[in-house]
């Protein structure tokens, strides 16, 4: 199986490196992690005070959150950007965004583990 790197850059202008390949990542700058599977979907799960979560303009010195922010990425198919995707609590599913960029905000721990469970079980091609 081969890999891919490449880079994302921030708005901030930092740029942190991601490997496509099954992985935990944790975020030295806020927190939160990402989990790239299998399939090269990726999810994004922050709860800092910047993010969209119970934590949102507090200090940002908690590392626990009642809820979360979701990012989703569709498998890279002709480079960088990836596709940006969001969970659909009414359907249950994930669709795609037509926005250069989308979070969810303020999802639970149930939410969390059912879009991991969707995208970790969807065909690299969706």
């Amino acid at each position: 199986m081969c890999y891919t790197t490449f880079s994302v850059r921030l708005k901030d202008m930092e740029t942190i490196q991601q490997i496509e390949k099954p992985q935990f990542a944790s975020s030295p700058l806020w927190p939160g992690f990402s989990m790239t599977f299998e399939n090269g979907w990726e999810i994004s799960v922050q709860f800092g005070g910047g993010h969209y979560c119970s934590n949102r303009m507090k200090d940002g010195s908690s590392r626990r959150s009642e809820t979360a922010e979701v990012a989703i990425f569709a498998p890279n198919k002709d480079g960088f950007p990836r596709e940006w995707w969001s969970y659909d609590e009414d359907i249950d599913d994930v669709v795609k965004q037509p926005d250069e960029s989308f979070v969810n905000g303020w999802l639970t721990t149930d939410q969390v583990a059912s879009i991991i469970n969707i995208i970790s079980n969807k065909n690299e091609t969706k």
